[in-house]
C-alpha cells in the first residue's frame, strides 16, 4: 500500500519546475539528518522515495514530541528561504510548519520585441562583479542539499543563471532602424 501511494507521486513529480510536497507523513521510523530509516518499514518508502527523486526534507526540527511527523520534501531547496517550526493551531498536537519559498515569475523572463534583437553583454565590470558574486556563494550550503548528480547539476545551473541575470545586462540592436549589429549600449554603461 505505501509503495503504490509513492508510485503516484514519483509519477507526477516527473515535473522541470519546483516541486514541494508537504504535510502530516506520521514516519517516525526516518532518521532525516542521517538518511537512513530505524527499521526496516513502510517509512522507508517515503525515505527511498525522496532520494530517488533528487528530493530533500527541509524541516530541521520535531514537529511532534522528538518526531519530525510533518515534513516539507523539495526538489529544488534554493527556493526555500526559510522554515519554521512553531506552536500548534488551534487544539492540534502537531506543531504548525511555516515555509516561504521564492519563484521566479514570467514577467522576469527575456523580453521581446519584432525589430530589436536582445542579447546579453558582459563587461569587465560585469564580469567581476558576476566572478565576485560567484567567489562569495555558499556552494557548500548548495551541494550539501542535493543528493542527485542530476540535481546537483541543476542546482549549479540555477545559481550561474542567477549570476546571469544580476550582472549580464540586455543590449538591444534595432534591426529596423539600422543595418549595423552593434549593440546598443545601456546608458549606465557609457
Amino acid at each position: 500500500m505505501a509503495y503504490a501511494r509513492y508510485e503516484c507521486l514519483e509519477t507526477i513529480t516527473k515535473v522541470h519546475w519546483p516541486c514541494y510536497i508537504a504535510g502530516d507523513f506520521n514516519t517516525p521510523d526516518i532518521d532525516w539528518d542521517n538518511l537512513c530509516c530505524l527499521r526496516d518499514s513502510g517509512d522507508k518508502c517515503l525515505m527511498d522515495f525522496a532520494l530517488a527523486n533528487g528530493f530533500s526534507q527541509v524541516v530541521a526540527k520535531p514537529t511532534r514530541l522528538n518526531n519530525k511527523l510533518d515534513i516539507v520534501l523539495v526538489n529544488e531547496p534554493l527556493t526555500v528561504h526559510s522554515v519554521g517550526v512553531e506552536p500548534p493551531f488551534g487544539n492540534s498536537d502537531h506543531c504548525r510548519v511555516d515555509v516561504t519559498i521564492v519563484l521566479e515569475t514570467k514577467s522576469q523572463q527575456e523580453p521581446y520585441a519584432p525589430y530589436c534583437v536582445y542579447k546579453r553583454y558582459l563587461w569587465k565590470d560585469d564580469f567581476q562583479r558576476m566572478a565576485q558574486y560567484l567567489s562569495d556563494f555558499d556552494w557548500q550550503y548548495v551541494f550539501s542539499m542535493y543528493v542527485t548528480v542530476e540535481s546537483i547539476s541543476s542546482a549549479f545551473c540555477q545559481v550561474l543563471y542567477e549570476a546571469v541575470e544580476l550582472y549580464a545586462p540586455y543590449a538591444t540592436t534595432n534591426m529596423a532602424s539600422t543595418k549595423s549589429s552593434t549593440p546598443e549600449v545601456p546608458q549606465n554603461y557609457t
